[in-house]
């Protein structure tokens, strides 16, 4: 290997033997070629790919070419991605472990490499001037993705499922987990305004299959702290008349069960309407009449005229 100058720019490792690259970029290449030499001949490369064809080919196959020297720092990351993407380092004629230049996203770990960063991080107690720091260092506060980033990045992330095991992790490190007022008031001051659309119909098809057969609620009860706040949430809650019609139409013609039923009759015969209930409830039906009329009207006149 030739030497290299202490530059900043671009750099890549290049096997001659089948043109294969892996595209990088350093403040101070001399010094990151020799992170790279002395990775490799420890066998620890974080490109798996790449130690394997050094193993298999030996130093004599590789070389280490400056291909950009980029003077502003700022622009590293920048001119690293565009050689990425014309070299393809990312992929059969790569070795490259993620499409997107200074960042982790779409590296996939192995189950054992995945251990050993869930050894060493359990029961790890971060102090909070450290928290800040990360938050401040974070890369998602300094940086904006272009449009070809978010292009490879949503490639990179399409079709991953997380396995069972690992939302049964999830579920369980979340459960009991009691958001702060402050975190609430967050969450909801981000979603006010956002408008979302409709829907498509395939889309609401898709919904409709993947919930068939979907009783993981079965058999849950709510605890009695629950219960309460959910009744005083709907409590006085007033639906309007076009509404309840469009709710009794619906529900018309379901079948339910006869413990449903008997449920509803035990609760419907302990129940005793207020006045203005009554009056709501009469006017809903009429609404409803007149509707049932009026599509029975249209239905007789289309038979009249054919």
């Amino acid at each position: 290997m030739k030497t290299v100058e202490a530059k900043s720019g671009v750099y890549a490792i290049v096997n001659n033997i089948n043109g294969t690259v892996y595209i990088g970029s350093a403040k101070n290449i001399k010094h990151r070629w020799r992170v790279h030499f002395w990775a490799l001949y420890a066998e620890k490369h974080h490109s798996i790919r790449l130690q394997r064809a050094w193993a298999k080919h030996g130093e004599s196959a590789f070389s280490f070419r400056i291909l950009e020297e980029v003077r502003d720092e700022n622009l590293l990351i920048k001119a690293e991605q565009q050689w990425i993407d014309k070299f393809n380092a990312y992929g059969p004629k790569g070795y490259n472990m993620v499409p997107v230049a200074g960042t982790n996203l779409g590296m996939i770990h192995s189950d054992k490499t995945k251990g050993i960063i869930a050894a060493k991080a359990r029961g790890r107690i971060v102090s909070d001037e450290t928290k800040a720091k990360m938050s401040a260092s974070s890369p998602r506060l300094k940086r904006f993705w272009t449009e070809e980033q978010k292009r490879r990045i949503s490639i990179a992330l399409t079709g991953r499922k997380g396995t069972k095991s690992s939302r049964a992790k999830q579920a369980a490190s979340s459960k009991g987990r009691i958001k702060s007022p402050e975190t609430l008031a967050k969450m909801s001051a981000s979603m006010k305004g956002k408008n979302r659309g409709k829907h498509s119909v395939e889309h609401c098809k898709k919904i409709s299959e993947s919930m068939k057969g979907n009783h993981f609620a079965l058999g849950y009860k709510h605890t009695e702290e629950t219960r309460k706040k959910v009744s005083a949430a709907i409590k006085g809650r007033v639906y309007s008349i076009e509404r309840n019609a469009k709710i009794s139409l619906k529900l018309k013609g379901r079948k339910q069960s006869p413990e449903h039923i008997a449920h509803h009759a035990a609760a419907v015969a302990s129940y005793r309407p207020s006045e203005e209930v009554k009056k709501r409830i009469s006017a809903t039906l009429l609404l409803l009449y007149t509707k049932r009329r009026e599509i029975a009207k249209g239905e007789e006149l289309r038979r009249c005229a054919s």
